[in-house]
């Protein structure tokens, strides 16, 4: 018996190597140029909108406190329901990308995000603002998981990490980029309406925030889904369309100069060994990241202050992104 499970171990593990090969292959054979600069501009500017949508709520409290009347209490509830519903939204999203693929992922929760944020502009109680902010984490948190997994899977193993690594200065640049914005705008007179239903300077600058998302949800539409996730959900001709259309864009050559990889493997991580690792490895991953994000929901509850979430639930997504 375990003659035959160390043989059925070791064919998987030789499956999973070809695999690696071929697409490693494939990938390489498309060169390096248009295609991944343009790729990841947009997916620094989906995580620099990221990084503004995870802060933008120290910015709006001190103004919200005053137009919803809030205690202590209710200032810590409102910081805090983002992060609840980034801890909602982590494994949710994480899981849809598995099964539904990145792109329509990422679509879907920038277009949320950005409606939704809209939306919590004109909220005229603060119970609505709050819950439509927990719906902002929630899609949030699918943006930010999958930019990772879906930018490195469009990269060879030369460039993956040092893009990978690049990609936290866009979160830098949103910090920074944040302040400047509100600075900017909620500083200004406006006060539209009366009564239950008024719109002030902060409200703007929550609507402005949120229409990035949607601009970049739309131009998502121009990008491929990944490659590999076609290839191990056994989409092989479109994983090989996918290709061909980076080779073409990063080299301007002929779509049929580029190599027939007829032999391009179809992999099947649910029936390996080493996927049995990875699940395990997810599964105490996420473990870890449902009880550190607890303990930060408890912290805002009570201090109300405004935590950096995002490079917990980007420990976790960015583990399960090295299993390539």
């Amino acid at each position: 018996m375990l003659r035959i499970i160390l043989k059925y171990a070791h064919a998987c593990l030789d499956f999973l190597e070809d695999f690696a090969s071929d697409y490693e292959n494939a990938l390489l054979q498309t060169g390096f140029g248009n295609f991944q600069f343009l790729l990841i501009t947009i997916c620094g500017l989906i995580y620099m909108n990221t990084a503004m949508g995870v802060t933008i709520i120290s910015f709006v409290l001190p103004s919200a406190t005053c137009d919803f009347t809030m205690t202590s209490t209710d200032k810590g509830w409102l910081s805090a329901s983002p992060m609840l519903g980034m801890l909602i939204g982590s494994y949710f999203w994480g899981c849809l990308a598995d099964t539904k693929g990145r792109r329509v992922v990422l679509i879907t929760t920038l277009l949320a995000d950005g409606i939704f944020g809209i939306l919590s502009s004109f909220a005229p109680i603060y119970i609505i603002f709050m819950l439509f902010r927990l719906v902002n984490g929630f899609n949030v948190a699918g943006t930010m998981s999958i930019i990772f997994p879906y930018l490195g899977e469009f990269q060879t193993t030369q460039h993956r990490e040092k893009i990978l690594c690049w990609m936290e200065l866009y979160w830098t640049f949103g910090i920074i980029l944040l302040p400047g914005i509100a600075w900017s705008l909620i500083p200004l007179k406006i006060n539209i309406g009366s009564g239950i239903i008024s719109y002030h300077s902060w409200n703007l600058f929550v609507a402005l925030c949120a229409v990035p998302s949607i601009l970049l949800g739309l131009w998502l539409f121009a990008f491929p889904e990944s490659p590999k996730f076609l290839l191990e959900h056994g989409e092989s001709e479109k994983a090989l369309e996918v290709l061909t259309l980076i080779y073409v864009k990063n080299t301007g050559q002929s779509r049929s100069n580029y190599p027939n990889f007829c032999r391009l493997r179809v992999g099947n991580r649910s029936y390996s060994v080493l996927s049995h690792i990875y699940n395990w490895f997810g599964l105490h991953t996420n473990k870890f990241l449902a009880t550190t994000m607890c303990s930060q929901i408890g912290n805002q509850v009570l201090f109300g202050f405004q935590f950096d979430g995002s490079r917990i639930c980007n420990f976790g997504f960015l583990f399960r992104s090295k299993f390539f």
